[in-house]
């Protein structure tokens, strides 16, 4: 598929999805408009469920998050649940997942990816549709890391939510794997900072007044869901990849865009669907740039064998300037060349982002492991 060809159908599939009004960049908190605003753009079966049933809920909560956030909130808490609410941008995914695919356990990393982009496009895709706010301030009080985007989205269901649970009970079954049943202390310990990863980023939530118990819920069912599906569907989704005799990877790319198509038309100008289009786009250079490494290598994945601390830290360090570098480099390129409006711009921002995590994906399985095998890391 020609690089013309591709821009094509990205074209049309965000022009569906970020038709906003012109005067919806004047509101500065998504999804905080009279009701009858919303109404006037939805289905009624959108409306209803958005003003009726949803958006009552997350009124009634405001008060409890109020009264919550007045009695434990601390400086120093403040500080954790602010920096740590970094967890969940795209810089760290970017830099987490990775390791998986180059110190030797690929098939976690396929799982992992799995469920950050899919959580990723289907709490995006909900956060559209019913076009809700996040917990009133003031009230509540909003404690934002300066430069993130997360105010400026709509509220439920919790995107941090759905991709810490899957995290979370990923790495519960993986222990449990690992361990087969022997539980020492180091089994205990490790389960320990997973329950701490996932009670900092969840309740974190709540803490820095960016979601209510309703988003939580709505972001556990959804992390829950996609972790079964792939468990379930594992020799399918495996198969698509690890089968270098099949081209059937090769529909991973039409996919992608039509599930962007698809993507509900919010009100304001919601940065949701670029998150989607970061984590559909980096799963897609996976699945492909996994299945031609594959292909070049008869079938084998990236090879790792433990040879000192210093050694797994060089690759780390190595394998992560790579992807960060590429990252830089091809989106000022790309920017500079053809997307010159992505600053202001939506549907250029997306194409911009498509093309350059796309590219990160397939860095990841692809460029990085042919590095490590040229300078023997």
């Amino acid at each position: 598929m020609s690089l013309t060809a591709t821009s094509t159908n990205i074209d049309s599939a965000i022009s569906a999805a970020t038709a906003a009004p012109p005067e919806a960049s004047k509101i500065h908190d998504a999804g905080s408009r009279a009701d009858h605003h919303y109404a006037a753009k939805f289905s009624p079966t959108r409306a209803f469920l958005r003003n009726q049933v949803l958006l009552p809920m997350i009124a009634a909560e405001t008060p409890m998050l109020s009264r919550l956030q007045a009695r434990i909130r601390h400086p120093w808490l403040d500080k954790y649940f602010e920096k740590t609410s970094n967890l969940g941008t795209h810089t760290a995914y970017v830099l987490m997942l990775p390791m998986f695919f180059w110190y030797g356990n690929s098939e976690l990393g396929r799982l992992l990816t799995f469920c950050l982009a899919f959580g990723v496009y289907f709490t995006n895709v909900l956060k559209d549709y019913f076009c809700l706010p996040r917990p009133r301030s003031p009230p509540v009080v909003r404690l934002t890391t300066k430069g993130t985007t997360h105010s400026l989205e709509y509220g439920f269901p919790s995107t941090h939510t759905a991709n810490s649970f899957s995290i979370y009970i990923v790495f519960v079954r993986e222990l449990n794997l690992m361990f087969e049943g022997n539980y020492n202390g180091y089994y205990w310990a490790l389960q320990a900072l997973n329950l701490l990863y996932i009670v900092t980023l969840v309740f974190g939530r709540i803490y820095c007044g960016m979601h209510g118990l309703l988003d939580l819920l709505g972001g556990t069912a959804i992390g829950a869901t996609v972790f079964l599906v792939r468990v379930h569907f594992a020799a399918f989704f495996d198969k698509l990849v690890l089968d270098s005799a099949s081209p059937a990877v090769m529909w991973t790319l039409p996919l992608v865009l039509a599930l962007l198509f698809v993507h509900p038309v919010p009100v304001e100008r919601c940065p949701c669907y670029l998150d989607g289009v970061a984590f559909l786009a980096v799963i897609a250079g996976e699945w492909i740039g996994e299945w031609y490494f594959l292909q070049q290598h008869q079938g084998k994945a990236i090879a790792y064998e433990y040879r000192g601390l210093l050694h797994a830290l060089l690759r780390f360090i190595v394998g992560s300037l790579l992807v960060l570098s590429f990252r830089a480099f091809a989106k000022f390129l790309l920017k500079t060349i053809f997307f010159k409006r992505a600053a202001t711009v939506t549907s250029e921002k997306a194409k911009l982002d498509f093309f350059v995590y796309g590219g990160v994906g397939v860095v990841t399985v692809n460029l990085v492991g042919l590095v490590f095998e040229l300078t023997g890391l």
